[in-house]
């Protein structure tokens, strides 16, 4: 599912798409299970995917705060127009002001910089957060994907993995040797 995101964000006219890793990235749940893989390995397997694919490159970034990577993505690169894609989990979680020291003034400052683009999954929690969010909502939209890919979740692979299950069809064959055989 993350290789369709970036696909459509570089089939959407995107001259690069960066895959931005950060080793402070935001937890997804307070009981959400460890990654499979170490930061090492994850970064070797987003290498390995992006290595075949002109216009996809491998990041990383010291920031976890998606504010904080727009800041530093429109220094970096001034004259393009900075698009995040993310998944619904991750929008939904992007308006969570929580997060944030500033509140609402982060989601300002991100706004200005950024689009978010997000791989469309539980519609109506996605509606329901931008219309509450509404001074943002012409800087948010969805992303077409193929078709049935909503089901296809990082959670569900490691699900699949730790239970013994069929994972590898759910993997790029390049991020697949990467994965341990069994938990």
């Amino acid at each position: 599912a993350h290789a369709a995101l970036a696909e459509a964000l570089r089939a959407e006219a995107a001259e690069a798409v960066l895959l931005v890793y950060s080793p402070r990235t935001m937890p997804k749940d307070a009981g959400a299970e460890p990654p499979l893989l170490r930061p090492e390995e994850r970064l070797a397997s987003v290498g390995a995917w992006c290595a075949s694919r002109p216009g996809f490159h491998p990041a990383i970034c010291s920031h976890g705060l998606y504010v904080d990577q727009a800041e530093a993505a429109s220094r970096a690169f001034p004259a393009a127009e900075i698009v995040l894609g993310l998944g619904a989990d991750k929008l939904l979680q992007l308006f969570d002001t929580s997060w944030y020291g500033e509140g609402a003034r982060a989601l300002d400052r991100l706004f200005q910089r950024a689009v978010v683009a997000y791989a469309p999954r539980a519609e109506r929690e996605v509606e329901g957060i931008i219309a509450e969010h509404g001074r943002w909502a012409s800087r948010v939209r969805p992303l077409a994907l193929p078709e049935g890919l909503r089901h296809v979740s990082s959670s569900e692979v490691r699900r699949r993995l730790r239970a013994g299950e069929d994972w590898a069809t759910w993997v790029p064959t390049e991020v697949s040797r990467f994965l341990p055989r069994s938990p």
